[in-house]
C-alpha cells in the first residue's frame, strides 16, 4: 500500500511539473483562449508534440507477377563409353573403318538438393517449367489490415513541424488457397494447391514535415469552430515481414493428397516508402487534440522468394514467386495529441 501511494505522488509531481513547462512554452504566438479552452494555432511555438493513433490500412498490389511451378527431375544426355566389336567378328572385309570406341547415349536423372535455391546440377540439367499462376490481389489472399502508430514532433514555427513516426500493420490471410493444374514425367494432371499459414505484417518508419492551419474560428465556438485542418509529406523505409506456407498436391482433389513443410513464399524486405497525408486536429482543451487523418503511402511489394521442395506426385517442384511491384497503403486514422 505504501509503494502504491508512492508510485502514485510521483505521478501527480510529474502531470503537475509538466503542466508548468507547458505553460512556460505557450507562447504569445500561440496563447491559449480561456473561454474557448483552444488556442487559435494548433501549435506552441518551439514546443513538442506526442500522438498515438490507429485505423485501418487497405493495400492493392499492382503489377503483380506470376508464381511459377518448375518440376525438377528432367532426363540429361551423357556420355558412355564402350568396347567396340572386335575386328574378328566385323562383317566388313576392311574393318580398318571400324572405329575402336564407340559412343552411345544414356539416361541420367537430375534432381537439385530439395534444401538448395537453385535449379543447378551437376551436370548441365535444366528444369522444365510446368505451370504459372498470377500472384492474387492483397485482398483476395488477406483480410483488411489494421495499423497502429505513435509521432513525435516538435513546433518550429506556430503552423509548421517536423516529425518522426513509427507504424507496425497486420493482417490475417484468408486462409483460402489459389490452385493451378500441372503434369508430372508421366503426362498424369496434378493440382497444385498454394496455401499461406501466416500474417501479412509490415513495420514503417518516417520522418515529415506537417504544415497547420490555424482553427476555424469564422464558425460559432462549437465543434467546427475547433478545428485545424493540416497537411503533411513523410519519407522513411518499411519492413515486410516473411510470409509462410505451404504447397498440397494431389492427382484428383485436395483430399489424400501430399504437403510440403512450411516455407516462406514471400521473403521478408526492406524498402523505401513515401506517404502524403491529409486530416484535422480537433481541440478538445488547450494541450489535447483529437487527429483524424487519412494518406497514401507507396513502395515496392514483397520480395520473390525462390526454394525447391518435395512433392510426392512431382518428385519434387520448384516455386519461383515473382516481385511484386508497386505496393500502395491508404491509411485512415484515429488519435490522440499532446502537446507541452
Amino acid at each position: 500500500m505504501k509503494q502504491k501511494m508512492t508510485l502514485l505522488s510521483l505521478a501527480l509531481l510529474l502531470v503537475s511539473a509538466n503542466s508548468l513547462f507547458s505553460n512556460a512554452y505557450r507562447s504569445e504566438c500561440a496563447p491559449c483562449d480561456k473561454e474557448r479552452m483552444c488556442a487559435k494555432n494548433p501549435l506552441y511555438c518551439d514546443g513538442f508534440n506526442i500522438q498515438f493513433h490507429g485505423g485501418v490500412s487497405p493495400i492493392i498490389w499492382a503489377n503483380r507477377g506470376c508464381m511459377s511451378f518448375l518440376r525438377t527431375g528432367t532426363t540429361v544426355s551423357c556420355a558412355s563409353t564402350v568396347s567396340c566389336p572386335s575386328i574378328a567378328s566385323c562383317p566388313s572385309t576392311n574393318c580398318s573403318t571400324v572405329s575402336t570406341n564407340c559412343d552411345t547415349s544414356c539416361n541420367t536423372s537430375c534432381v537439385s538438393p530439395l534444401s538448395g535455391n537453385s535449379f543447378s546440377c551437376a551436370s548441365d540439367c535444366a528444369t522444365t517449367a510446368i505451370s504459372r499462376i498470377q500472384i492474387p490481389k492483397f485482398n483476395k489472399l488477406f483480410d483488411t489490415p489494421w495499423t497502429i502508430g505513435a509521432t513525435l514532433g516538435y513546433a518550429i514555427t506556430q503552423h509548421q513541424e517536423v516529425f518522426f513516426e513509427f507504424n507496425y500493420t497486420q493482417a490475417a490471410n484468408k486462409r483460402e488457397y489459389f490452385a493451378t493444374n500441372v503434369t508430372n514425367a508421366a503426362a498424369v494432371p496434378v493440382l497444385l494447391h498454394t496455401n499461406l499459414v501466416s500474417k501479412y505484417k509490415n513495420a514503417s518508419a518516417y520522418f515529415g514535415y506537417r504544415y497547420n492551419f490555424d482553427r476555424m474560428r469564422c464558425f460559432p465556438c462549437d465543434f467546427l469552430g475547433d478545428m485545424a485542418w493540416f497537411l503533411s509529406l513523410k519519407a522513411g523505409m518499411l519492413h515486410h515481414f516473411g510470409v509462410r506456407g505451404y504447397v498440397e498436391s494431389s492427382f484428383t482433389t485436395i483430399v489424400d493428397g501430399s504437403t510440403t513443410p512450411f516455407f516462406d513464399i514471400f521473403k521478408s524486405n526492406t524498402t523505401f516508402s513515401g506517404a502524403g497525408e491529409v486530416g484535422v486536429d480537433i481541440c478538445l482543451n488547450c494541450d489535447w487534440s483529437l487527429m483524424v487523418a487519412a494518406e497514401v503511402a507507396a513502395n515496392w511489394g514483397p520480395t520473390c522468394h525462390n526454394v525447391v521442395t518435395p512433392v510426392t506426385e512431382l518428385s519434387s517442384v520448384s516455386v519461383n514467386t515473382a516481385k511484386v511491384g508497386a505496393e500502395i497503403l491508404f491509411p485512415v486514422t484515429f488519435g490522440l495529441r499532446y502537446k507541452f
